[in-house]
């Protein structure tokens, strides 16, 4: 039913949300995961992330036509999640080798977001016994490594930036130093060339009187 205080389309409404949720989660994951990446094996994130896609589509296209709702397929959403975490986990460990340390921070916050998001998923199977939820701890580091690498870039982009300006200024100076000298070599010239043009009248008038004296 609506429930109380729901009309059937907010009740629809928060139906869909709810559960698709659920779905667009392992996007947004794997979709971080190849962005966070960007070489290596990231490629296999892309494929992951596309086929999830595709299932969520699927899942509420069968949903909406009334032959599988949304709840029994997220059983099998869980299960291909549970086979596709190895493979990120996997993914993000050989990208950590050789990446930068913000990649290696973010990384390993996500590794322990991962692990322990397969810890809750065996125990709420059984196959662990115990109390313990981990998974919001893992949300919080990977928060909070999220958070410090997108600090760390601020920092490094600003850096570089301040550099690329002084870069910029030197060259600025070098022009205008440059374009000083160019016009002092302008000026000389000029001079040069009034005293050439002088010279020459001096010259042409020593030549007529010498030429009126031989007469």
């Amino acid at each position: 039913g609506s429930g109380p205080g729901l009309t059937p389309y907010n009740a629809a409404m928060s139906y869909y949300l709810g559960h698709l949720a659920f779905f667009l989660f392992p996007i947004g994951l794997f979709a971080f995961v190849e962005n966070a990446i960007s070489s290596g094996p990231a490629h296999l994130m892309r494929w992951a992330w596309r086929f999830h896609s595709a299932f969520a589509l699927l899942g509420l296209c069968l949903d909406v036509v009334g032959v599988i709702p949304l709840p029994l397929l997220k059983f099998w959403l869980l299960i291909i999640f549970v086979i596709d975490l190895p493979i990120a986990l996997w993914v993000s460990i050989e990208a950590a080798r050789g990446g930068r340390t913000d990649v290696r921070i973010v990384i390993a916050g996500m590794v322990t977001l991962i692990l322990f998001g397969l810890f809750d998923v065996a125990r709420a199977n059984g196959i662990i016994v115990t109390d313990l939820e981990l998974f919001h701890w893992g949300t919080f580091l990977f928060i909070g490594a999220l958070g410090y690498s997108l600090e760390r870039r601020f920092v490094e982009n600003h850096h570089q930036l301040k550099r690329t300006n002084r870069d910029l200024v030197n060259e600025i100076e070098e022009r205008e130093k440059a374009q000083n000298a160019l016009s002092l070599a302008h000026q000389e010239v000029e001079q040069l060339k009034d005293r050439l043009a002088s010279e020459n009248v001096y010259l042409q008038e020593e030549i007529r009187l010498e030429h009126n004296l031989d007469e």
